[in-house]
């Protein structure tokens, strides 16, 4: 890969500037199954961001290119936050985008699918931000629509493939808060997060595979002097293995503990940790079962 990047930014006034830039792209790509392949990729972009007043702020971004494999559209993007009070605030966005097909979704031996088209999507979110001093608490719904999603899918238990998708739907919601408390040498914090998702095909209305509709997850982070013990909770849903949703894998819920010691100012980090705590037997892909408990000893050197 071969990639040239030029931006610059401009500041009217402290509360408005805008920025620009090019981006050049020449990838270039062989194999012993493939011919030699070449793709030029040229985008260029212009954004501003004004915060007309205090409590307002918005951005508006938009985005050009050309490709010599693919015909890129022009896409375009709209957010803005507004402060209710100093602990309130709600944001908004609208935005379409684009993904061209990598050279591994298009060569990849065997699987490469090299007919693959350029995905494109339109999306909209909204969300509350609520912060009282230690304490953070957020809500948020989203929408995406797709045209040609590019999708890995099973063809046999070995070999997979991309496929595009004529059309699809990810909506969902999420919720996460966050707690932060520091008490003289000692520090804690408190993050939880859950996401619920729905993603179709909207020819079939059926949930795509390996998408979960509920993921959850926590952290517990304490340190004290030199010392750190971090506890990282993990749940995630059934997820469909088959197009026809009647296949499924179990939803798991993991558990992994960390200990970490600081020695020589800084110089040496020791840190211990215990992957899936509890040995739960689970899967993320059909037939390959992933490991039990198992353990990590690292020694960092900070030179």
């Amino acid at each position: 890969r071969l990639i040239g990047k030029y931006d610059f930014t401009y500041f009217f006034k402290n509360d408005m500037f805008f920025r620009a830039g090019v981006e050049f792209e020449n990838a270039r790509g062989n194999g012993n199954n493939i011919n030699e392949v070449s793709q030029d990729d040229f985008t260029g972009y212009a954004l501003m961001h004004h915060e007309p007043w205090r409590k307002f702020t918005y951005n508006l971004s938009i985005r050009a290119g050309a490709s010599s494999a693919y015909d890129i559209p022009v896409i375009y993007s709209l957010d803005a936050r507004y402060l209710f009070t100093t602990s309130l605030s709600i944001r908004g966005a609208y935005s379409t985008n684009y993904r061209l097909p990598t050279f591994n979704d298009l060569y990849w031996e065997p699987g490469g699918n090299p007919e693959l088209k350029a995905e494109f999507s339109s999306s909209g979110e909204i969300e509350l931000d609520y912060q009282l001093k230690d304490l953070r608490v957020g809500a948020g719904w989203y929408i995406i629509k797709s045209k040609d999603l590019i999708l890995w899918r099973p063809v046999t238990q070995d070999f997979w493939q991309p496929v595009n998708i004529d059309k699809a739907s990810n909506q969902g919601l999420e919720f996460m808060a966050s707690y932060n408390r520091v008490i003289g040498r000692h520090s804690i914090v408190l993050r939880a997060n859950y996401d619920y998702t729905l993603a179709t095909d909207d020819n079939s209305n059926k949930q795509l595979i390996y998408v979960p509709k509920h993921r959850a997850g926590g952290i517990l982070d304490y340190s004290w002097k030199d010392w750190s013990f971090n506890y990282n909770l993990q749940y995630v849903g059934k997820v469909f293995i088959t197009t026809s949703n009647t296949q499924s894998l179990d939803d798991y819920l993991l558990s992994d503990i960390s200990l970490g010691r600081r020695l020589c100012k800084d110089f040496i980090d020791l840190n211990f940790k215990v992957n899936n705590l509890f040995d739960v037997d689970y899967q993320s892909v059909a037939f390959r079962p992933m490991p039990g408990r198992n353990y990590v000893f690292q020694i960092n050197f900070k030179l």
